[in-house]
């Protein structure tokens, strides 16, 4: 999940940010076996991460020190996609 408000180009690097994070983060407990990955674009990637915590949803997010060490993307794992199936895709309209 990443910041729409960034360019297509920065959205993919911040994206990659936080999956590498996902992975230092979980690199004992994680299963992802490079498979499925998909990037989303919100408004306001830390209302997500807010309502991921209230959801007890493990996910890591990543802090650019570019830009104010603003939250620009977040990573998670899971096979329930309902929770995400009304956003959009990175870079559609």
């Amino acid at each position: 999940m990443v910041d729409r408000s960034l360019s297509i180009p920065y959205q993919g690097v911040q994206g990659a940010h936080a999956v590498a994070q996902w992975l230092l983060e979980h690199k004992d407990s994680q299963t992802w076996d490079n498979g499925t990955l998909v990037f989303v674009s919100v408004d306001n990637v830390e209302e997500w991460h807010n309502k991921l915590d209230y959801l007890g949803m493990d996910h890591s997010y990543f802090l650019e020190p570019d830009v104010d060490n603003l939250m620009t993307a977040l990573a998670c794992y899971t096979d329930d996609k309902r929770i995400f199936r009304k956003l959009k895709l990175m870079g559609s309209s």
